[in-house]
């Protein structure tokens, strides 16, 4: 048997374990350069990213403590590079009611190794707040926290409030002030053009307020003053739908006098620029002639010239068939009064002559017309008789309603002498008559 195959030796295999085992160990070297490279770039990268300013990073330890951060971050707190030394923390510049959202972002960190970022609010020490968004990991045991400034979102978001809450307002004060919702009206057309979308934001709540309004409005072009627009209380008074009424204009469905009118009046708004009142104007519809209060407002381009014609148009015949009415109410009432005052003076005009009739007594006469004027017009009448020679008073009459003179009038100026210098009193009446 012949064994020499078994035991012959073969002199590449060794080369070959030579070889394997060198490129073995090139292979490991170059991973390690290229991983060692990597690191070094990816260190660059964040020290590059760390030196920015475009966001704020912080480095610290678990118990807040500040070890390092960048210019951004300093800046953003109003620290000094120095002051780190310290041993500050970012829970000194967290107001209170943060800190739970902190401590909960912290725990987060030490149990998940990343935090989901969050808004809070920084208490500087001048006493101004601003706001953040803070995001945080954990590397090498610290905490490495990134910070945005988001204090002008968040006055953005604030505005936006405001401006809305205003919105809620208007809407809830609906139309106290017609003439200012016009010119608002007026504002937001002519703003149309440099400010598109955000009169698209607010046509919803426009068209809302238009249709709802009771009164008839309606919008007109100002070259050929043929309707552009016209609300439901428009649709309901004209009694044409607006699909039938747009693109035309008066001639095309009123009487040719009644369009005159109108017409005229649509020419003088838009060549004064100005707002007129039109007090009353009757308006021919399929339920008869309607009297109409209306205010017409001209919308101007930012040059001033016309674009449109703006009518507000409230139905005032209920109202003016109801002041009518009061009218001849209050006319019946007047004459009726009149005919009662002129009945009241002929019965004392016919008692006053009876009286005067019924003596010749001088004393008898005038006590009987005495007691007709109280019974007429006064509580009480004396009469008395002035002799200007002696200057000597002589009481004819002294009447009261239910035969009662008081005393203080019985002894009114009885005993006191007679001024007949005074501009007014007994002294002025006897000596002018």
């Amino acid at each position: 048997m012949n064994f020499s195959g078994i035991y012959s030796f073969n002199p590449y295999i060794p080369l070959a374990a030579l070889v394997i085992s060198w490129m073995a160990v090139v292979s490991i070297y170059f991973l390690w350069r290229k991983a060692k490279r990597r690191k070094v770039q990816s260190e660059y990268r964040f020290k590059e990213l760390f030196a920015s300013n475009v966001i704020g990073y912080m480095i610290s330890e678990a118990s807040g403590t500040i070890i390092d951060a960048n210019d951004y971050y300093l800046a953003l707190l109003g620290v000094k590079r120095e002051e780190l030394l310290q041993g500050i923390s970012w829970k000194q510049f967290t107001p209170p009611e943060y800190l739970a959202v902190s401590e909960k972002a912290a725990a987060d960190i030490r149990t998940k190794g990343t935090a989901d970022p969050f808004e809070k609010e920084y208490l500087l020490r001048d006493g101004r707040r601003i706001w953040v968004l803070v995001g945080a990991t954990i590397a090498d045991h610290y905490t490495v926290s990134y910070i945005l400034d988001i204090s002008a979102r968040k006055k953005a978001e604030r505005e936006l409030e405001v401006a809305k809450s205003r919105l809620e307002t208007n809407v809830n004060e609906r139309t106290r002030e017609l003439l200012d919702a016009n010119r608002e009206l007026s504002r937001l057309i002519r703003e149309s053009e440099v400010a598109a979308e955000k009169f698209k934001a607010t046509h919803q709540f426009l068209d809302s307020v238009i249709e709802n309004i009771p009164n008839m409005i309606f919008v007109k072009d100002a070259q050929e003053l043929r309707f552009v627009r016209l609300n439901r209380a428009g649709e309901k008074l004209l009694g044409h739908s607006r699909l039938d009424l747009l693109g035309k204009n008066d001639y095309d469905f009123f009487p040719t006098a009644q369009a005159d009118f109108f017409t005229s009046k649509d020419r003088q708004v838009l060549a004064a620029g100005m707002v007129i009142d039109i007090p009353e104007e009757p308006l021919s519809t399929e339920d008869g002639t309607r009297l109409l209060h209306t205010k017409k407002i001209p919308i101007l381009d930012k040059a001033g010239q016309p674009l449109y014609l703006l009518g507000i148009s409230e139905d005032i015949t209920e109202k003016k068939a109801a002041e009518a009415q009061l009218l001849e109410l209050a006319q019946a009432q007047a004459a009726r009064s009149a005919a009662e005052r002129t009945n009241e003076r002929l019965r004392f005009l016919s008692e006053a002559s009876a009286a005067l009739n019924a003596s010749l007594d001088i004393r008898s006469l005038l006590n009987s017309f005495g007691s007709v004027i109280v019974k007429q017009m006064a509580d009480w009448c004396i009469i008395d008789f002035y002799e200007e020679d002696d200057q000597s008073v002589d009481r004819i009459v002294a009447v009261g309603a239910q035969g009662h003179v008081p005393q203080e009038v019985k002894d009114w100026w009885q005993g006191k002498e007679v001024d007949f210098e005074a501009a007014e009193g007994l002294g002025f009446v006897l000596r002018t008559g």
